[in-house]
C-alpha cells in the first residue's frame, strides 16, 4: 500500500440520523454564446463533523467550482443547475441575502488557492480580519483584537501584534496562507474549504500548513474539504478521499482502501505517475496520455474510456455510475471487476508497484 512517514489514520466516524454536510446530485453549468459547458454533472458526498476529506483530479476537473458553488461564490455566468447541499439540515444553497452571509465566514469558509493574490493589497491584515470577528460574534473593537491575536499566534504567526498592522505585501508567501487560515477560523467554522491551500508554497511550508490543518481539525472537531493535486498531501492528510473526473467522482472511499486498492484505472494512473524515491533513477516517470474533455461537448459512454488501455466497446457507450465494492468503497467503472488481471503494459503491475 501507499506509505508516507506521516501517514493519515483512519478516523472512526459517528453515526448521525444525518452527516454535518450532504451534497446530493450537484450540477453547474456555465453558458457560453457557442455551448453549455457543464463543469460539475451530478456529484453526491458526505461529510462528518471533524473528518478530513480530500478531493483530487486533474485541472479542470470541477474541484474548485464544485467548492465555489457551497460558498455561492461561483463567477458569472455559472450557476447551481440542480442538487442540494445541506449543512446541519440546512440547504445552503437557498440561503440568500443575510442568511447567506452569516454563512460565509462563520459556518462555513474558505481559504482560495493562491496566497500572493487573496488578501486585498491595500489593507492591513487587521482591517481583513476584525469586522468578521465583529459582525459574526458580535465583539467590540478590542475584544476583537484580542481573539485575532490569539488566532494568529494558533496558526504559527509568532509576533501577531506587528502582523496585524502589516500589508499583505510586506509578508511572505508561507505568512499570508497562515494569515488566509487565520481569518477563515477566526470565528470557529464547522466546515472548512481548503482550495489548494499548498500552491505555491516551498516543500517546507507546504508540510507546516497540512501539519497545521490536522491539528485545527484534530483540535476544534473541524470537518475540512481538501482539495489538491498532491497524491502524497492526500495520504499524510485526508481520512477520506474523493477522485474526481470531467465533473464527475470516479472514486471514493477511506485513504487506505482507495491508495492500496484503487478500482479506477484514472485514480490507478494518478497513483503511477507518483515519482519514485528509491529503485532505478533512468526510469520514464509514467504519465496519462491524452487531455481531458471538453465539457461543452456531450459525453458518450464513460469521459476516461479515450485515455484509457482497459476500455471496451461498452466503455464508448454507456456511462458508468458509482458502485460499491464494499460499503465505503465505490468506482464508476463499467468493467467493474479485480484489474490486478487486466492491467495494460502501459499501467503495468511494476509501474504500479513504484507508486503504492
Amino acid at each position: 500500500m501507499f506509505r508516507t512517514t506521516e501517514e493519515a489514520q483512519p478516523r472512526p466516524v459517528a453515526i448521525h440520523p444525518e452527516p454535518l454536510l450532504r451534497v446530493r446530485a450537484l450540477s453547474v453549468e456555465f453558458p457560453t454564446k457557442g455551448a453549455v459547458v457543464r463543469a460539475v454533472a451530478g456529484i453526491s458526498f458526505d461529510l462528518e463533523e471533524g473528518e478530513r476529506l480530500a478531493i483530487v483530479g486533474e485541472s479542470g476537473s470541477g474541484k474548485s467550482v464544485m467548492a465555489m458553488s457551497l460558498m455561492q461564490l461561483l463567477p458569472y455566468p455559472g450557476r447551481v443547475t440542480r442538487g442540494s447541499a445541506r449543512l446541519d439540515g440546512q440547504d445552503i444553497l437557498a440561503l440568500k441575502g443575510r442568511g447567506l452571509r452569516a454563512l460565509r465566514g462563520s459556518s462555513m469558509t474558505m481559504v482560495f488557492q493562491d496566497p500572493m493574490s487573496a488578501l486585498n493589497p491595500v489593507l492591513r491584515v487587521s482591517e481583513q480580519i476584525l469586522p468578521p470577528l465583529r459582525r459574526h460574534l458580535g465583539l467590540g473593537q478590542g475584544e476583537a483584537r484580542e481573539r485575532a491575536m490569539d488566532v494568529l499566534q494558533r496558526t504559527g504567526i509568532p509576533d501577531a501584534p506587528r502582523i496585524l498592522q502589516t500589508y499583505p505585501h510586506e509578508l511572505s508567501g508561507g505568512m499570508r496562507q497562515r494569515v488566509l487560515l487565520a481569518m477563515a477560523l477566526a470565528c470557529g467554522p464547522r466546515v472548512l474549504i481548503a482550495d489548494e491551500p499548498t500552491t505555491a508554497l516551498d516543500v517546507t511550508v507546504q508540510a507546516q500548513i497540512v501539519a497545521l490543518l490536522k491539528q485545527i481539525s484534530d483540535d476544534q472537531n473541524t470537518a475540512i474539504i481538501f482539495i489538491t493535486h498532491d497524491m502524497g498531501l492526500v495520504a499524510r492528510f485526508a481520512h477520506r478521499v474523493a477522485v474526481m473526473y470531467a465533473g464527475r467522482i470516479v472514486e471514493t472511499g477511506p485513504i487506505r482502501q482507495v491508495f492500496s486498492s484503487p478500482r479506477h484505472p484514472y485514480t490507478r494512473a494518478l497513483l503511477a505517475s507518483i515519482p519514485a524515491v528509491s529503485g532505478a533513477r533512468r526510469q520514464r516517470l509514467f504519465q496519462v496520455d491524452g487531455s481531458p474533455p471538453d465539457l461543452s461537448k456531450p459525453i458518450d459512454g464513460c469521459a476516461f474510456a479515450p485515455r484509457c488501455d482497459l476500455r471496451t466497446a461498452r466503455c464508448l457507450e454507456q456511462r458508468p455510475v458509482l458502485e460499491a465494492w464494499d460499503p465505503d468503497h465505490a468506482a464508476a467503472c463499467i468493467e467493474n471487476s479485480p484489474l490486478e488481471h487486466a492491467l495494460s503494459d502501459a499501467l503495468s503491475v511494476k509501474a504500479l508497484a513504484r507508486a503504492v
